[in-house]
């Protein structure tokens, strides 16, 4: 019996690899927001430090300045791990159902590309920035909160581009207090064009506003976040891709989706937590 090769596979099934990333890309929201590293390959944790803080004083005549101890201190790490998902296609499903194919690869690139955008999400609880916001399922997020939450870090001495991320459920509170049309009119069209398509509410200033259903709710409460580009990070250490297993014994195809990566904050101080209701609107 011969063996099943890559060309075999490739025969049967054409366009599985770019059809499964295509959609997996599709679903990573989050990560346009992370700072993404691909320059390793093992599984060993990437550590994140930062320098002291220099101060500049006053010196008299003569004297001698005063050094700073320009150390460094660890403040996150980020460890790989591996993640998967897979579907198996038997023969006979793929000639009762024609979609069986499509409708598998769809699956699978959502699954992953939810599970990385998940992660990220879920990395918010542990920025150490601040909180603006209350719990207890009552308050609302408004505006007032996301420009607090930019005081705050912009008070710290953070400048450049910051992310505001709210779940889909904080954002319905926060659309209904402003005209959306009014709001997009003064956004860089470049940015309009990337994210209006997934998630986009609008700009104020360098603050950039975004609604994701990957954002965590507990209790009726979401925990948004408002953060610089390189607060949240994602390691690929293995990229994405779909490998294919054929089983003659089983009449069947096995789509094996795989990927070595790390998701999570490795600034922590360069971001602030935006707490506020989340129930389902009525």
């Amino acid at each position: 019996m011969a063996d099943t090769t890559v060309s075999t596979f490739n025969s049967l099934f054409p366009t599985a690899y770019e059809d499964t990333i295509l959609v997996a890309r599709a679903e990573m929201l989050l990560l346009n927001t992370a700072q993404v590293h691909t320059d390793r390959t093992g599984i060993e944790g990437r550590v994140f430090s930062k320098h002291a803080q220099v101060t500049a004083a006053a010196v008299a005549e003569n004297a001698d300045l005063a050094p700073t101890t320009f150390g460094k201190s660890s403040v996150a790490t980020l460890t790989p791990g591996e993640i998967g998902a897979q579907v198996v296609l038997t023969d006979r499903s793929q000639r009762t159902d024609p979609n069986a194919y499509t409708n598998a690869i769809e699956e699978l690139g959502g699954a992953m590309g939810s599970k990385i955008d998940i992660d990220l999400g879920a990395a918010f609880a542990n920025f150490t920035g601040g909180s603006v916001g209350t719990a207890g399922g009552a308050t609302p997020t408004t505006f007032r909160h996301l420009m607090a939450a930019e005081a705050i870090l912009r008070a710290n001495g953070y400048r450049g581009d910051l992310w505001a991320v709210l779940h889909v459920y904080q954002a319905f509170e926060l659309k209904q207090s402003v005209s959306l049309e009014a709001s997009m009119k003064n956004t860089p069209e470049v940015i309009r064009d990337e994210l209006a398509r997934s998630g986009y509410i609008g700009s104020i200033g360098r603050m950039h506003i975004l609604e994701s259903t990957s954002v965590p709710i507990a209790t009726n409460d979401a925990t948004g976040a408002v953060y610089t580009s390189r607060a949240l990070g994602f390691d690929s250490r293995s990229p994405v891709e779909l490998e294919p297993f054929r089983s003659p014994k089983g009449r069947k195809w096995e789509l094996n989706m795989v990927g070595d990566y790390a998701a999570g904050v490795q600034y922590p101080a360069e971001g602030v937590k935006v707490i506020g209701k989340a129930i389902t609107p009525a």
